[in-house]
């Protein structure tokens, strides 16, 4: 029999299902504008869920969350965005009613609530692959519905509700640059499904709609051509191929779990130095070519091509580690 707290985790995990399985396509029919509509909602099951799960500590008498890097820096973010937003010059409306969601702090504050909920109550790898899959499945439905709308001419989301979404452009993540985001991150997501253990062991029509998911972000992304999503995509790709290879390199040809495969610092710092350059990529060398302005002609910048240099040693140090001329190898040899 479920104990009380199981049975208030148990409900704080259903609460996390079904805000996976709307955050695609969930809109309120109602004239209080669909941004409003998805936060009250989003609001109400994030909320309700951290209360089911403080309910939860409270009868078991002790404190549990899952410790992490991302927490920790989010946490900072989080309080440096708090000091901003006290002395900036409208500081409720900074923290409300600014016109763009993602800039308010109340989205940043719930976010972080969402993460220290989810990691505490998601104990199980099985956990954690269930909600994926629900927001990459219900991800695909709104991606059928956007290639509906840019190939048929036909608003889906126009039968529902009349606020704007008779628009070929309407989606309820907000513009099509968002939405391409988004479905870039889902793929991601999607990708890194795909090369796990746990998709060998899944029912072959759970592997078919994976790949099927994966198609349509992918689509997505083509008809979007949003640069910045591409720019996402190839450093996760870069990074999630390292992972692969490593593994394949300590797993014996991945028959085996990996016994001396942890994700410590060096990752960390190697996925860091990756995202650096295809930032400064995206937003500064990309107009400029390939190469580096090695005459510094006037007006003229570098290109990326010392960009892709450290994107590649970055890699190197994933996949084979330091090497035998590094500090590492000094400390690690007796």
């Amino acid at each position: 029999m479920e104990t009380l707290t199981q049975r208030f985790e148990h409900s704080a995990k259903i609460m996390l299902y079904i805000l996976a399985g709307v955050l695609p396509l969930w809109l309120l029919p109602l004239p209080i504008g669909v941004e409003f509509g998805r936060e009250v909602t989003f609001w109400i099951l994030i909320v309700g869920a951290a209360v089911l799960w403080l309910l939860s500590i409270l009868t078991a008498g002790s404190l549990r969350f899952r410790s992490s890097p991302l927490l920790y820096l989010s946490g900072t973010l989080l309080l440096i965005w708090g000091v901003s937003t006290i002395f900036s010059r409208m500081p409720f409306h900074s923290a409300f009613l600014a016109d763009a969601v993602a800039e308010r702090f109340s989205t940043m504050l719930v976010g972080i609530i969402l993460m220290v909920v989810a990691g505490s109550i998601l104990r199980s790898a099985s956990e954690a692959g269930a909600l994926m899959m629900l927001l990459i499945f219900s991800g695909a439905v709104s991606g059928i519905f956007r290639m509906i709308q840019a190939f048929a001419g036909v608003s889906v989301y126009g039968w529902v509700t009349s606020a704007g979404a008779g628009s070929l452009d309407f989606n309820v993540i907000g513009t099509l640059n968002g939405l391409s985001l988004f479905y870039a991150t889902l793929l991601v997501m999607s990708m890194g499904l795909l090369v796990s253990p746990l998709f060998t062991e899944w029912r072959k029509g759970v592997q078919v709609a994976f790949v099927g998911s994966a198609t349509i972000f992918l689509i997505n992304l083509l008809i979007v051509n949003f640069r910045t999503s591409w720019i996402v995509l190839l450093g996760s790709g870069i990074f999630l191929f390292g992972l692969v290879f490593k593994a394949l390199r300590f797993g014996e040809g991945g028959d085996r779990p990996i016994q001396g495969m942890r994700f410590d610092w060096r990752y960390w710092a190697a996925l860091g130095l990756i995202v650096d350059m295809l930032v400064a990529i995206a937003k500064v060398h990309w107009p400029h070519g390939f190469f580096l302005n090695w005459s510094l002609a006037q007006g003229k910048g570098h290109g990326f091509e010392m960009n892709l240099a450290l994107i590649g040693m970055a890699l190197a140090v994933l996949v084979g580690g330091a090497g035998a001329l590094s500090i590492d190898r000094l400390i690690a040899t007796p």
